[in-house]
């Protein structure tokens, strides 16, 4: 393996798969690196949303072969209020699946892939990453899409973000025709928590809370108790792991390292959900890359979803009061969910960075 490349992208989800796909498509030199072997379990329910999927189309992938499930009802609501939406699909994948897709596609691009192999410690200032077997690999930029606890973001001195979630699949004893999914704001009392149904008579069970460890700890037992209340048992061992949700602006790097995906804190506000802004964070860090121009990529995150949340933080000191804020004012809050504007132009070029997935 080399020792220099273009770009170095740690992480083989989403963002860095979509960084690597569109940097190596453009004909640099990529390296992306992930300690997992793939296809790996990931916790995650796996909702892909329409900008999700125009994002996956811009790349050139096809996620039919990762989808899951399409439903066409959502239960959505403030603790025991809330509305059916009918006809809205909602669709689902296999994030294995996925994910394994987009990284075979990020070969096909051109991009070398290091897979089992992890990242011990990240120099942002000289573009270097020391792999676990001690081999220093150096480039012009590298990116960090390693997660919200990740090395990459631990090396700027940045601190956790405060969001925990539990996610399970267990099998649904709701008749079929009663598979609704359900997004349930304030339970637990400072989260959210939700069903989404998956093939073969499977649901999503899952939770999420703000706050630091002491809210995590809780997590399990609040999750336990809403999903005992729609007649589901889950078993004995949970997954979770952190979320990167928090009424703050996201961190786009430092030096020569640009953050994208979860290490970026980039997941919607209120729902946790990622994926669209994971690949679009990633494509965005490669063209900076493609043009050497990183001081941009800070100013075009600024033209995500969180531009809205600065009068919102005013109103609402923490997230569970935006809950019951957005709750408050749901048509209004509706809109924002069901905004999904096209991308501009045909998919993802050098000289065209793509509109925020909001």
């Amino acid at each position: 393996m080399p020792s220099e490349f273009d770009l170095i992208v740690v992480g083989g989800g989403p963002a860095g798969s979509a960084a690597a796909i569109t940097a190596a498509g453009a004909g640099m030199r990529v390296l992306l690196v992930d300690r997992a072997r793939f296809p790996r379990p990931k916790l995650c329910s796996g909702i892909l949303t329409a900008k999700t999927r125009r994002l996956l189309e811009a790349l050139g992938l096809d996620p039919r072969p990762a989808l899951d499930g399409v439903w066409d009802r959502t239960w959505v609501g403030f603790r025991d209020h809330g509305h059916l939406l009918h006809h809205a699909p909602l669709v689902t994948a296999l994030r294995a699946r996925l994910d394994t897709l987009l990284l075979e596609a990020a070969a096909r691009a051109g991009a070398e892939i290091r897979t089992g192999t992890g990242v011990r410690t990240c120099d942002p200032a000289g573009g270097r990453v020391t792999l676990e077997d001690g081999r220093q690999v150096q480039a012009r930029l590298l990116v960090g899409a390693d997660g919200a606890a990740g090395v990459t973001r631990r090396a700027l001195g940045l601190p956790a973000r405060p969001g925990w979630a539990l996610e399970v699949l267990v099998p649904d004893p709701r008749p079929p025709e009663a598979r609704t999914a359900v997004v349930e704001w304030g339970l637990p009392a400072r989260g959210y928590a939700w069903l989404w149904p998956h093939a073969g008579g499977r649901v999503a069970v899952g939770a999420g809370v703000f706050g630091g460890r002491a809210a995590a700890r809780r997590l399990p037992a609040l999750l336990r108790a809403w999903a005992a209340g729609r007649g589901l048992s889950l078993p004995a061992r949970l997954s979770g792991h952190a979320v990167p949700v928090a009424l703050v602006p996201p961190a786009a790097g430092g030096g020569r390292l640009l953050l994208a995906g979860d290490a970026a804190g980039l997941a919607d506000p209120l729902t946790g959900e990622g994926i669209a802004y994971a690949l679009w964070s990633g494509i965005l860090a490669a063209q900076a890359a493609i043009h050497d121009r990183p001081d941009t990529y800070a100013g075009l995150l600024a033209r995500g979803p969180w531009a809205f949340q600065a009068p919102l933080r005013r109103m609402a000191a923490t997230p569970a009061r935006l809950l019951r804020l957005a709750w408050a004012a749901r048509r209004a809050w509706g809109t924002v969910v069901d905004r999904t504007p096209p991308l501009p132009g045909t998919g993802p070029t050098p000289a065209e960075p793509l509109a925020p997935p909001a």
